[in-house]
């Protein structure tokens, strides 16, 4: 029974994730990297992303542009899809890929509303070392196999697209249809708001953008969508199938010290019990019971650096972009990481 109780949770995690999502998250963020993919000469600050800018500043580059452009942490995926496949160096894809995830504005928004500034700071500090540190840990094992940045598209932009104005409007109408679907109004309000600015893309494009780019933007769109989907929905059923076979009650005896073996329990927790964005923050507060001092601040933190960074819906999606082997590279490092960055605040802090 407590099977069946699992398959059925993992089926309405699936059910209330697709419903709130089909349409006010996972439309513009397909559209988005497809528009990523085509044309890259206007993306601005991605052509930071290559081998030849030093990592001083295509690391902070990475890091703002992931943490400002996604609104929770799956947004990701598909943008970083589209950076790999244009080949952008590994080091910025990895820390656009972590801080997209885990430091988005709503992500850290929603930890100053529960925990405090305080604890939001140490958080995004946090964040910003394990981002750095995984990035140059996969650099080294992996920048050899990277491809430069490549232009793919096929066919000739049209005149506006080729002004100073006419992709980045694009791109600016693109984003304000991912924030339109965040705004704090009703489920029907959302998706009124995303078919309006949707609306608004269409006619931009249509007036201003070369037929052939339009097709191949929507062709670049769908291909990634339709890699991406599976295993994204496969993600969220299987997290709604772990979390029911493993409470997060039965957790907190394993993380109320801050010893390192708590603060690596809690970096372990993170990928099965997703706690990235505001969503499930209140999850630490309640469940956990970290206010009442039931977990330490030690695997608090683990917990909330691993979970942001490779929850399982998001290493579901990682793996068909960049391989099995670096994904799970990927997540070995961001584990080790998460604990010791939670250990060291632990004693310190």
């Amino acid at each position: 029974m407590d099977f069946v109780a699992a398959i059925a949770s993992g089926l309405f995690h699936l059910g209330r994730y697709a419903a709130a999502n089909a349409l006010t998250s996972l439309v513009p963020i397909f559209l988005l990297a497809g528009a990523i993919v085509v044309f890259p000469r206007s993306s601005g600050i991605f052509r930071y992303f290559t081998a030849a800018v030093p990592r001083r500043i295509s690391y902070p580059a990475a890091l703002f542009s992931g943490a400002f452009l996604c609104v929770f942490s799956l947004v990701i995926i598909p943008m970083f899809a589209a950076l790999h496949r244009r080949g952008s160096a590994v080091g910025p894809q990895i820390v656009f890929l972590y801080a997209g995830s885990a430091l988005n504005l709503v992500a850290v928004a929603g930890l100053a509303s529960v925990f405090g500034a305080e604890t939001a700071i140490v958080f995004v500090v946090c964040a910003g070392g394990v981002a750095v540190l995984a990035a140059w840990i996969m650099s080294f094992l992996f920048q050899a196999h990277t491809t430069p940045l490549t232009f793919l598209r096929q066919s000739a932009p049209g005149p506006a697209e080729q002004t100073a104005w006419g992709v980045p409007v694009l791109f600016l109408l693109l984003i304000l249809m991912l924030f339109a679907g965040t705004i704090p109004v009703s489920f029907a309000g959302k998706v009124a708001a995303v078919l309006f600015a949707g609306t608004a893309v269409a006619l931009y494009a249509r007036r201003f953008l070369s037929s052939g780019g339009v097709r191949e933007w929507m062709y670049f769109s769908g291909h990634i969508a339709v890699r991406a989907v599976p295993f994204l929905l496969l993600g969220h059923f299987l997290l709604g199938v772990f979390t029911s076979l493993i409470p997060p009650e039965m957790l907190v005896p394993y993380l109320s010290d801050n010893s390192l073996v708590s603060c690596a329990a809690g970096s372990l927790s993170g990928i099965i019990l997703h706690v990235p964005a505001a969503l499930d923050v209140p999850v630490l507060e309640s469940t956990f019971g970290y206010q009442a001092g039931d977990i330490a601040a030690g695997p608090m933190v683990s917990l909330l650096l691993s979970g942001s960074g490779i929850c399982l819906p998001l290493l579901m999606v990682v793996h068909i972009v960049i391989g099995l082997r670096r994904t799970v590279v990927y997540g070995v490092v961001i584990l080790v990481l998460a604990a010791l960055f939670g250990f060291l605040y632990g004693i310190t802090g």
